[in-house]
């Protein structure tokens, strides 16, 4: 599908421990691997089997249906929080991470989109944007991935899209018990704007939204507000924890069918290096955007807030570098 399993990938800029200095790692793509336990591996096969399936009628670029991109959206939870766990292991935790998370409680949990772009160019291979810069590595909720000519922009996040769909809204006012954030929530807007997300995404890419409710404090409160006519049209009566999958292209927004269609499949645009730049450009402007978008240091002790202050500088340090080098590039 993608080419040898045992081909060299490459993954840069990687931390070396042994040296002290940014490298270029190189290493087949079967030696990517990292521990898991036994639990989450039989629990995530099925959900691997049937994305590959998914993604395999994509690169077809054949008709999906609502069922097959909500498979793609689970497994691509799977894979951004994976390539967390994956690059805190690679570069031995150079960040000093202290990691309060499993892949399990990061899968079906928050809103998501996917954005998907295709190349000109249908050369095989993968390439990872965005996953291994501190702010990926701070707050993993964005990544960008290439799989031979089709680019994904994914990103989730508690309310990412619920404000501007109309639904019940909330806005993190202060930490709680690290690391968990207090929200003040809103009441449902009752309309939707768009673009549902604002962001120079391109004319040419297909937008994909499904708003979640796997955490109880999000159920909760579209169980509140269960009467709004937003909360029914995504969510039904009574709520579930899944909303219902809306496609669009920043002027229009539908949902979409059950039947499988085509309506996913964006039109040719960029070649394959214009792709990756783009992905990985608006990627990293929408990390820093959600960053900002927290409570800052509200609620934490001095030490911790200390460490917040030190990691949110070098996070936008380091991402405003790359895309000065990605700006002189193009």
């Amino acid at each position: 599908m993608t080419g040898t399993s045992n081909r060299l990938a490459t993954f840069a800029p990687v931390w070396n421990s042994a040296e002290g200095k940014l490298d270029v790692l190189r290493i087949p793509f079967t030696k990517f691997e990292f521990p898991a336990c036994k639990k989450c591996n039989e629990r995530f096969s099925e959900l691997e089997g049937a994305a590959r399936q998914t993604v395999e009628k994509m690169l077809s670029h054949e008709a999906i249906s609502q069922h097959d991109l909500e498979i793609l959206l689970s497994w691509l939870d799977k894979v951004r929080t994976g390539l967390w766990f994956a690059f805190y292991y690679l570069q031995k935790n150079f960040l000093v991470i202290d990691p309060h998370m499993a892949i399990a409680e990061r899968v079906d949990r928050s809103d998501r989109l996917v954005f998907i772009y295709r190349s000109v160019e249908r050369t095989e291979g993968v390439h990872i944007l965005g996953a291994n810069v501190p702010a990926f590595q701070y707050l993993p909720v964005c990544f960008g991935l290439i799989v031979n000519d089709l680019g994904f922009l994914n990103a989730s996040t508690d309310f990412l899209l619920a404000r501007r769909l109309g639904l019940p809204h909330g806005t993190a006012e202060r930490w709680g018990k690290w690391p968990s954030l207090i929200y003040r929530v809103e009441p449902p807007r009752e309309r939707v704007m768009l673009p549902v997300l604002r962001g120079n995404w391109g004319d040419q890419c297909t937008r994909v939204y499904q708003p979640m409710a796997g955490r109880e404090m999000v159920l909760r409160h579209l169980e509140k507000y269960g009467a709004s006519p937003a909360v029914l049209a995504i969510f039904g009566t009574p709520p579930t924890a899944r909303g219902k999958v809306l496609i669009g292209n920043g002027k229009k927004l539908w949902e979409y069918g059950e039947h499988a269609t085509t309506d996913w499949l964006p039109p040719a645009d960029l070649n394959k290096q214009r792709m990756a730049n783009h992905i990985f450009r608006e990627c990293t402007k929408l990390q820093l955007q959600i960053a900002k978008q927290g409570p800052g240091t509200k609620g934490l002790s001095h030490g911790r807030k200390e460490i917040v202050r030190a990691q949110s500088r070098l996070a936008a340090a380091v991402a405003r570098d790359m895309l000065e080098r990605l700006a002189e590039l193009e």
